[in-house]
């Protein structure tokens, strides 16, 4: 019997991110009320499109990632049947997974690829068209539609990286025995 493995969010950087967001919110909008109120913005688009912004971002924030870090639920799950991330709520089965790779984009921002036998497949499983179209964005950066951001996991890259591998090994070597 295979035991499935988790990998959590990395709590520390979520909640400061999450506490950056809230002070950032809570500062910054009785600036715009003071400025709107004393002319020195016109009209009420600029304080509206902040708002609009803050709330959306915190709204995304908290319940893609906060909420889900409170009630226990890991970031990552690798299962028998196949790797399951929850910031994405995206599933792929080891059958389509062909192996794991590092990406580092610009000044250290790092993500962990995964290569896929059929990425139509699994583009398929996305319904919403902004991350359909953020998959096919992230394709180009790094190879894969599927990437998982290595920031908000708790462990060093190359630990992540080596308990993917090293999952997916004893699964395709356990099915290939059976």
């Amino acid at each position: 019997m295979i035991e499935d493995i988790s990998i959590p969010y990395n709590k520390a950087l979520i909640g400061s991110f999450s506490a950056l967001w809230l002070l950032c919110a809570a500062a910054g909008t009785p600036v715009w009320i003071h400025l709107t109120r004393t002319g020195a913005l016109k009209g009420w688009i600029p304080l509206l499109s902040l708002m609009v912004f803050f709330s959306l971002f915190l709204y995304y924030l908290v319940s893609h990632l906060v909420l889900p870090m409170l009630r226990g639920k890991p970031a990552l799950e690798l299962t028998p049947e196949g790797l399951k991330d929850n910031l994405k709520d995206i599933f792929i089965t080891w059958g389509n997974i062909t192996g794991f790779g590092l990406v580092v984009v610009g000044r250290g921002s790092s993500y962990i690829r995964v290569d896929m036998e059929d990425e139509q497949a699994f583009m398929d499983q996305i319904e919403n068209p902004i991350r359909a179209w953020l998959c096919r964005r992230r394709q180009h950066m790094a190879g894969s539609p599927f990437v998982i951001p290595t920031a908000l996991l708790e462990g060093s890259n190359h630990t992540i990286l080596s308990t993917l591998e090293g999952y997916r090994e004893h699964i395709t070597s356990s099915n290939n025995v059976s």
